[in-house]
């Protein structure tokens, strides 16, 4: 049920706190008429003229608004959405709704449902639709998820996402890749099969069985699970070399240290500090950035792209900058 509210004669303090009195009761529930006095209508006895009704919360705009800005440095999608919705209309910023439901589903890791809400979102961008339309930008937007947890200080978050960036990368990557060769029906583990053989020789022993009359025989599985770090590294080796352990900077993902690292991190209970996660992608990793171009340059071996930094891969990282100056302009 709507309140309106219209305060007519008395000083202007009588009027300002009767607002503010129905605001803190009744909240986005009251609306106010304004009143334009006219002397003349007055003194001949009609009334002064009106306007509204008026949302109430206009007038309280400027303190939301900064306390929308606050939670979106926060990443707190949910809460300015609960907070802005009486907004959406008055203040011209009905835009960001879409938006913001979008930047939810984004935090809790709905990618695709992500994409649907902003390729839904007026207007449209080209280039982000047909961003999301490719293999890999998934990716990018975990390895982002990282970068906004860390800023969050959640290192442990950081860490899951920023190292599943890269093992979901290398996931799409074969099933973008190696056609027919390869099957994931997302519930069990993915497999190669072993007619992979004909472009990688390499990986026959890889796949004869462990039991000792088939290796005596030569014969072959059918197929080997995609996770073992031999498969991966011998598909790569001849189809993506620059994304082995030999060279460059994705020898530290598969590194026998950064792994040890990473192990005794997530099988722990306890807190875990930003130099520990620092020193899961490499010795050499002394901060931030370093750690967020790490990352970037694992992702652009493995999907060919060029991106500079991680907020310029994000599709996420525009969305709330677009939000942000939404905001600020109403």
């Amino acid at each position: 049920m709507e309140i309106w509210l219209g305060l007519k004669g008395g000083v202007g303090q009588t009027s300002e706190s009767g607002r503010i009195s129905g605001l803190s009761l009744y909240s986005g529930r009251i609306k106010f008429f304004e009143f334009h006095q006219n002397e003349r209508n007055n003194q001949a006895g009609k009334p002064s003229d009106y306007t509204g009704p008026f949302l109430g919360t206009n007038y309280l705009w400027d303190r939301t608004q900064q306390q929308a800005l606050g939670l979106l440095d926060r990443y707190d999608y949910a809460g300015a959405k609960e907070l802005l919705t009486p907004y959406f209309e008055t203040k011209n910023i009905g835009v960001v709704a879409n938006l913001l439901e979008a930047g939810i589903a984004w935090n809790l890791g709905e990618f695709h449902r992500f994409s649907t809400l902003i390729n839904c979102a007026d207007p449209v961008d080209s280039a982000q639709i047909a961003q999301s339309q490719t293999w890999w930008w998934m990716a990018y937007e975990q390895a982002y998820l990282a970068v906004v947890r860390l800023e969050q200080n959640n290192v442990a978050e950081a860490m899951l996402h920023s190292f599943r960036s890269i093992e979901g990368g290398l996931l799409e990557w074969a099933k973008a890749n190696l056609g027919n060769n390869f099957q994931d029906n997302g519930k069990d583990s993915p497999i190669v099969f072993n007619s992979i053989l004909t472009s990688h020789p390499d990986l026959k022993r890889t796949f004869i069985s462990k039991n000792v009359e088939k290796k005596e025989r030569g014969e072959l599985e059918t197929h080997v699970k995609w996770e073992q770090d031999s498969v991966k590294k011998g598909i790569l080796k001849v189809s993506l070399p620059t994304a082995t352990d030999k060279v460059g900077d994705f020898k530290y993902f598969w590194s026998e240290d950064c792994k040890k690292i990473r192990n005794r991190l997530s099988h722990r209970l306890g807190g875990m500090s930003e130099p520990e996660l620092l020193a899961a992608w490499g010795d050499d990793i002394q901060d931030r950035s370093q750690w967020q171009s790490r990352v970037l340059a694992c992702l652009n071996i493995l999907t060919g792209q060029s991106f500079q930094t991680l907020h310029q891969a994000s599709l996420f990282a525009k969305v709330h900058d677009q939000i942000r100056r939404s905001i600020e302009q109403s």
